[in-house]
């Protein structure tokens, strides 16, 4: 339950961070005549979309890291344990399909 809160967030906040990414207002270029300053809006404006963007690739790696840890643990981990079937059976009335 806990990787399932884990993947499903980490999921929704690549997206918001791609959109948002991909949602910053880049200012018109200007020409100069050699190279463009340090502090020209246009370069500001793609640095802070590249940051956007590694932030939601970071998350968006996160949740499919988590989504493979909980695919094995679904796989590997059968809850109850065959040992304890027939009592968990027998408390809850509910007989699991084989």
């Amino acid at each position: 339950m806990a990787l399932d809160v884990g993947l499903i967030s980490a999921a929704i906040f690549a997206a918001v961070f791609w959109w948002l990414s991909a949602a910053v207002p880049l200012p018109a270029p200007k020409a100069y005549f050699d190279q463009a300053p340090d502090n020209d809006p246009f370069f500001e404006a793609i640095k802070e979309s590249a940051r956007l963007s590694g932030v939601a690739a970071r998350l968006a790696a996160i949740s499919a890291g988590l989504a493979a840890i909980a695919s094995w643990v679904r796989r590997h981990n059968e809850w109850p344990p065959p040992r304890y079937r027939r009592l968990m059976e027998w408390i809850t009335g509910y007989r699991a399909p084989p």
